[in-house]
């Protein structure tokens, strides 16, 4: 059997690829091993959507991006009367999770296009820099092996560049992951986001939690709910940061009278990386193209959001863009240097530490996914 585009990650920009590849005209394959859609919206347990308006406050909220950014902002307006909020000097998105997944799962509903969740790649076959093949297990636990025209890989952790052999950037040094709690009963209190930080940095000071909870961020969502999520370095597992993060919650409990009846809800169900290993393409979006609004004659995407880089000792930095101003993101930055028939979006594709912190933002990683499902479809022989 023979599919014309394979995209494996049914993330963020997973979703997008594959929807953008099938409208395109193109047998589409969808390939992911969990059980749902969603990749990072998940893990983060619906953090606002950052990246998807242009970033002039002094107008009206306007997309950055048309196309899928558009058809996604369309839907939930439909179901949400003031999706679009301040934070700072940037606009972001509010979009709670179960609308997320609604939106993405309708998408999947797409003519040309097969997705097999619970699924896992086990090996590529290679010849002359292509991948011919894709071998893979379904979730019923049978083999299968299909002819590839072009693969995307929008697994976040890059596991198809890995098996193919495509150049790959490998940063010195990473940032912090992040791991959110979802928190209900939380009495009103407007100090919560300052409160929160300072009584845990109290608690690092007494040498009662790991200095890595220094960095963490409250978000208010009304209706005694709120998102609390944590900081932590790169190598801390799943296993292990929850037990930590219970911990601090239940220090918070102790120490903030408005967070003494709270409960948390729920948890991120994994460690959420902000950066790694990438895809090296034909150009790599550097700091300086994001400073000056960089303009690019193979332009497939727009981004503007801030560099927001997690360092470990500083915690998170902000570099801001000109006020409306944006950068373009272009098509060499997504497809592969070495593998000709391999493209990469969200968090994998081709750019600098710095450029990345700003791109690997949601709302302009469903603009690369759907760039990069287009581009696939479009290169099919």
């Amino acid at each position: 059997m023979k599919i014309d585009v394979v995209i494996v990650g049914a993330g963020v920009s997973g979703v997008p690829a594959a929807v953008a590849s099938a409208r395109a005209g193109a047998k589409t394959l969808l390939i992911e091993p969990g059980v749902r859609s969603g990749g990072t919206m998940i893990s983060s347990l619906g953090f606002p959507l950052c990246g998807l308006f242009e970033n002039d406050m002094s107008k009206p909220p306007r997309l950055l991006n048309e196309g899928l950014s558009e058809d996604f902002f369309t839907a939930v307006s439909a179901e949400i009367s003031d999706p679009v909020f301040a934070m700072g000097r940037v606009r972001v998105c509010r979009c709670p999770v179960a609308l997320f997944e609604s939106i993405y799962s309708k998408w999947l509903d797409e003519k040309n296009l097969t997705v097999c969740f619970g699924a896992t790649v086990l090996s590529l076959g290679l010849e002359t820099n292509c991948i011919k093949e894709i071998r893979f297990r379904t979730a019923e636990g049978g083999l299968q092996t299909i002819e590839v025209g072009q693969v995307v890989d929008c697994t976040g952790c890059g596991e198809v560049l890995k098996q193919s052999g495509a150049d790959q950037i490998v940063p010195e040094t990473l940032p912090l992951a992040g791991f959110s709690v979802r928190l209900e009963g939380v009495k009103e209190d407007d100090l919560l986001p300052v409160k929160v930080p300072y009584v845990l940095r109290k608690a690092i000071e007494a040498n009662s939690l790991p200095d890595y909870f220094a960095f963490t961020g409250f978000t208010p969502l009304g209706a005694g709910r709120a998102l609390c999520k944590f900081s932590l370095p790169v190598g801390v597992e799943l296993v292990d940061a929850e037990p930590a993060v219970r911990r601090a919650v239940q220090w918070l409990q102790k120490n903030i009278p408005a967070l003494s009846k709270a409960n948390a809800v729920e948890f991120s169900p994994s460690v959420l990386l902000r950066e790694g290993a990438r895809l090296k393409g034909d150009w790599v979006l550097s700091a300086e193209d994001i400073r000056s609004g960089r303009c690019f004659d193979d332009s497939v995407a727009r981004g503007n959001w801030p560099m927001e880089y997690w360092d470990v000792q500083d915690g998170v930095q902000y570099e801001y863009i000109q006020n409306g101003v944006s950068y373009d993101i272009p098509k060499r930055s997504l497809r592969s240097v070495n593998i000709r028939n391999c493209w990469a979006a969200g968090r994998l594709l081709s750019a600098d530490s710095r450029a990345l912190a700003s791109a690997r933002v949601m709302g302009t990683a469903i603009a690369t996914g759907e760039a990069a499902g287009k581009a696939a479809a479009e290169s099919v022989q």
